[in-house]
């Protein structure tokens, strides 16, 4: 990946992972970069973030996409509250 750029931080990986398969399914490459020991130390990142990146030129519409996703998952909480 040329030129990646931090779109969106979690702190859970499970979140990243599906919004990193929101962005695929958009035609948009992305990947999760963590500090993590290497995958031998999950539990170690604690305070520290996870991160979706993607290349520079996709960052704007990578974003409006989690953003999206976001309003739409918090509207069917309170659809469902009504």
């Amino acid at each position: 990946m040329n030129d990646p750029v931090i779109v969106k931080s979690f702190t859970d990986k499970g979140e990243a992972e599906i919004a990193r398969g929101l962005l695929g399914a958009e035609g948009i490459n992305a990947a999760i970069t963590a500090d993590d020991l290497g995958s031998e130390g999950p539990g170690l990142t604690f305070g520290r973030p996870i991160n979706l990146v993607v290349e520079a030129a996709d960052a704007d519409r990578a974003a409006e996409l989690l953003d999206q996703a976001a309003e739409d998952a918090g509207g069917d909480e309170e659809d469902a509250d009504s």
